[in-house]
């Protein structure tokens, strides 16, 4: 595994550098990926809080609603939205940010929108742990006909009771994708597009070890009914 970068990209609507993406390629004989994460919320930063707690919406022609703190953290332009192409500058670097799950969520919804094929021709799949809620129903649609149509998987991991996966609460925002659910011994369950949020949430459940825990100590048995091919 060949490390990349590790990159701040910059808040349009903070003015400052607050969003992370580290890269890393991994090529061998029969495949040459490179992986994008968008790093989470730090505890101890204020700015990454109030991505998070911003419950208002955006909303798109033909789109739907989208978080509104989660948008302008995934490099949405004041006064321009996502525009096709940003110019940099030597003190900020490219104006496009990305914050963990929810960011990972919707950067396909930015490619969709611009018509990236490119990327779209390469992109695999888009793995997403203890995410949030990040749009509509109209949204969601959107997501499930576009990723069907560009044959890209998409997969939600969600540890036990873990209480972020079930916020912002069900009433505008609405999840999609498959649902990967581990319970505390990490026996896996696959979930529909769309699933009610699982009661009895809490926040002990959300910590980065428990998810480290299932993708290694669990079963990955629902990849297996999935086919992977490189692009």
């Amino acid at each position: 595994m060949e490390f990349l970068g590790f990159k701040n990209y910059w808040n349009d609507f903070l003015q400052s550098a607050e969003t992370q993406v580290v890269m890393f390629r991994d090529k061998g004989v029969d495949h040459d990926t490179i992986v994008v994460c968008f790093r989470g919320t730090q505890k101890f930063n204020t700015e990454d809080w109030c991505s998070d707690v911003d419950l208002s919406w955006f909303e798109f022609p033909h789109f739907g609603k989208i978080h509104s703190g989660f948008s302008k953290a995934l490099g949405m332009q004041s006064g321009a939205g996502w525009a096709k192409q940003v110019v940099s500058d030597s003190t900020h670097g490219p104006r496009r940010a990305p914050l963990g799950g929810a960011l990972a969520a919707i950067f396909p919804a930015i490619l969709f929108y611009h018509d990236e094929q490119m990327l779209l021709e390469r992109m695999e799949g888009v793995y997403t742990f203890d995410q949030p809620r990040v749009g509509d129903n109209e949204f969601g649609d959107y997501m499930a006909k576009n990723l069907r149509k560009h044959g890209v998987h998409f997969f939600r991991y969600v540890y036990c009771n873990d209480m972020v996966p079930r916020v912002p609460f069900d009433g505008v925002f609405k999840h999609f994708g498959t649902c990967v659910y581990y319970n505390s011994k990490y026996q896996p369950y696959l979930f529909g597009m769309r699933i009610l949020g699982l009661l009895n949430t809490g926040i002990p459940a959300h910590r980065a070890q428990n998810y480290v825990n299932s993708t290694r100590l669990g079963s990955l048995r629902h990849l297996l009914f999935h086919h992977f091919q490189h692009k």
